[in-house]
């Protein structure tokens, strides 16, 4: 930053020669504060152009590649529902946590989106333990939802 304030202040006002465009693109290429502001003056005076890089995850990778992503990229994320036995025969218990104090939803679907079951949450964090004996095999979709909005959606599998 004192380079910068330094380059700045022998400008006094007046346009930067070629000199100074090269101590700001020194200043650019740091990973700290200042490679911001001399990329904002560089892209001003139309000496660089640059564009701010966009992370996006691929939606395509694996739950535990994803993970691995998040944590790389320091995301942290919150599972707010899970089932437990999975694979599953008689029963499942479903973990859920709504990330405000309030009531919510849990549905649960077969693959083909008819509903099997759906109960309210009557608390913010709490456990629901739910009866397959009389469910076919196969996988189903259990989804948390919070004043009517998709919180979060989990698959599991029931089997013989």
């Amino acid at each position: 930053m004192i380079n910068l304030y330094g380059l700045l202040a022998s400008l006094d006002g007046n346009q930067p020669d070629s000199s100074h465009i090269q101590t700001l693109l020194a200043i650019s290429a740091q990973d700290d504060m200042a490679s911001v502001y001399a990329r904002n003056i560089l892209n001003s005076l139309g000496e660089m152009q640059y564009e701010e890089p966009v992370l996006m995850p691929d939606l395509l990778k694996s739950s535990k590649a994803m993970e691995e992503y998040n944590t790389l990229i320091g995301i942290q994320t919150i599972q707010r529902i899970n089932v437990v036995p999975n694979p599953a025969k008689d029963y499942i218990i479903i973990e859920y946590e709504l990330e405000s104090i309030g009531t919510g939803q849990i549905g649960i679907i077969d693959v083909t989106g008819k509903t099997i079951f759906s109960v309210q949450t009557p608390n913010s964090k709490d456990q629901v333990t739910i009866d397959t004996r009389v469910w076919k095999p196969g996988v189903y979709i259990a989804t948390l939802k919070s004043e009517g909005k998709v919180i979060e959606s989990i698959k599991f599998t029931i089997t013989d």
